[in-house]
């Protein structure tokens, strides 16, 4: 199941948010928060994104990821190092999973340190399907840093400059392309400002590439 939404503030939902949800069990490999305010905290000191799942207690699906998808050690090794991961109980937790308009569990949510929401992950996700998904919400977070990208051009000979920049454009396109699926989902839910945002996203990632025109005729047939 692909990312499927976007750009959703939580500050309203944090107004109502419980500060405390079920505690993870002893042997659980990730250091889950259960302190949604502290988490929220925490990411923005460090500058990482919010992993937050919601699950259910008499949810089957939710024990299976627990068991299999996070315990793989590549799911471990990645929540560890790049989000902060935060487990949230859809009972005590309700306000949460009414603002966010989650109904099924369990449900992913990832965002940036500052509550903008990149992904929305409904239902079981097997290890690999969940770290792609993961993976690709983080390209969007967090792009490569133009200083970097500096740094590695100002590095190369001549020869392979060409060949970078073809490479820098290929990845502005491949952002732009999760930007216009991620716009057709809010789309279909009915959500045609959050679906034009993404689609401005979209066409501003690669302004000179198919997706740009793409995302500007979307757009204008939204304004219709």
């Amino acid at each position: 199941m692909g990312l499927t939404r976007t750009a959703r503030p939580l500050a309203a939902v944090l107004l109502a948010l419980a500060l405390f949800a079920p505690t993870a069990s002893a042997d659980d490999p990730i250091v889950w928060r259960t302190d949604y305010a502290a988490a929220r905290k925490e990411a923005a000191e460090k500058k990482r994104p919010l992993l937050i799942l919601v699950c259910s207690a008499d949810c089957v699906y939710c024990r299976k990821m627990e068991a299999g998808t996070f315990a793989h050690p590549d799911t471990v090794k990645l929540l560890g190092g790049r989000f902060i991961p935060v487990k949230l109980d859809a009972a005590r937790d309700a306000a949460f999973v009414r603002g966010m308009g989650i109904t099924v569990f369990p449900t992913t949510v990832i965002a940036g340190h500052d509550g903008t929401v990149y992904a929305f992950l409904g239902g079981y996700l097997d290890g690999g399907p969940f770290r792609e998904n993961a993976n690709k919400a983080l390209a969007l977070i967090t792009p490569a840093p133009v200083a970097e990208l500096a740094v590695v051009v100002a590095e190369r000979p001549r020869s392979e400059i060409e060949a970078l920049s073809t490479a820098t454009l290929e990845l502005d396109e491949r952002t732009a392309t999760e930007y216009l699926k991620l716009a057709d989902a809010w789309a279909k839910q009915g959500k045609p400002a959050e679906a034009a945002e993404c689609y401005a996203k979209a066409a501003r990632a690669a302004p000179k590439g198919k997706s740009a025109g793409i995302a500007q005729s979307k757009l204008a047939a939204l304004g219709k």
